[in-house]
């Protein structure tokens, strides 16, 4: 697998992207063994059993005589679509790149198909976080309390914005007598002691996920400064 990466840039042999141009295969692989053949009376003349070795190694893989042969070849299908996963993530999903999942048929053996299996698990996972975004805007710098106009704007049925603060949402749960935590978060908030992250996590995703139900989206002001203040720093 080195030497076949050492055709790609071997001085004034083919290279790679040269060859990706090209409109057929044939030519393709002609310049490829071109560049072995280079490599081959490169090391002759100095180590001919290397030299026929090398040889012989690229055979094994491009006419897949061996069974190591066959597993680099797998593998170098295997590296294109590791490539062209990376780079969609790379483009923010801007890039799909599902062309290359034809090249999922030539990984056969029970490694590849398990790397296989993960691969294509977290780029599934990339796609749907992609399609599925938390509805969500953090405003850090934005003041954690706002003047009663603004409040009641957003207090209003229609509005598609919930607007709120780690602090107001953890004195909203301290007056809950429904909320399991209530006395614990009164004791917190009137002993300025941190509340632990788990629980402030959970309070924050409830109160996004009422939001979704509602259809709006949620304002988190002062979030994440929040988190270094007495009443929630963990």
């Amino acid at each position: 697998m080195l030497a076949f990466q050492k055709v790609r840039v071997a001085p004034g042999g083919p290279c790679l992207p040269v060859a990706c141009n090209l409109h057929t295969l044939d030519q393709k692989h002609k310049l490829e063994r071109s560049g072995f053949r280079y490599i081959e009376s490169l090391l002759k003349p100095y180590h001919p059993d290397i030299a026929k070795g090398v040889m012989e190694a690229w055979l094994d893989y491009e006419e897949g005589r061996t069974p190591e042969g066959r597993w680099v070849k797998e593998m170098d299908k295997f590296e294109c679509l590791t490539q062209a996963h990376e780079y969609e993530q790379q483009t923010y999903g801007a890039k799909d790149l599902s062309e290359f999942q034809g090249l999922t048929a030539k990984v056969q053996s029970p490694e590849g198909r398990e790397w296989l299996g993960l691969l294509q698990a977290e780029r599934e996972s990339h796609f749907s976080k992609r399609k599925h975004r938390t509805p969500v805007v953090f405003a850090p710098n934005w003041p954690h309390t706002m003047d009663a106009g603004i409040q009641k704007m957003f207090a209003a049925d229609d509005a598609w914005l919930q607007c709120c603060s780690l602090g107001g949402i953890l004195r909203e749960r301290a007056e809950d007598a429904t909320f399991p935590h209530a006395e614990y978060f009164k004791y917190c908030l009137e002993e300025a002691l941190p509340v632990p992250t788990d629980l402030v996590v959970r309070i924050l995703d409830q109160k996004i996920e009422q939001g979704v139900e509602q259809g709006k989206w949620t304002l988190l002001c002062g979030f994440p400064k929040d988190m270094e203040s007495n009443y929630c720093r963990v």
